[in-house]
């Protein structure tokens, strides 16, 4: 998808799947500049664009060194219950 096309499409659009690395980070630019807060979690080396690029970029504990310090939270711990 082009970018003018994913910029029209991004807000209709509910769900992203099998998305390459880079594309993550287009999407959530593209969300962005529709207005939206983005919140984006992962925990890989092909994850760090986009939790860099993402209003709040989250990641765990586990995760590669890499996504650890491109995110901007870092949960510690698994089960919580909000």
């Amino acid at each position: 998808m082009s970018t003018e096309a994913l910029f029209s499409q991004v807000n209709v659009i509910e769900i992203f799947a099998e998305v390459e690395p880079n594309q993550k980070e287009k999407i959530i630019l593209a969300l962005r500049k529709a207005g939206n807060v983005v919140g984006f979690m992962g925990d890989g080396i092909n994850d760090a664009s986009a939790l860099h690029a993402a209003d709040v970029g989250i990641s765990v504990d586990d995760a590669v060194d890499v996504a650890k310090a491109a995110a901007d939270i870092v949960l510690l711990e698994k089960g919580w219950v909000f």
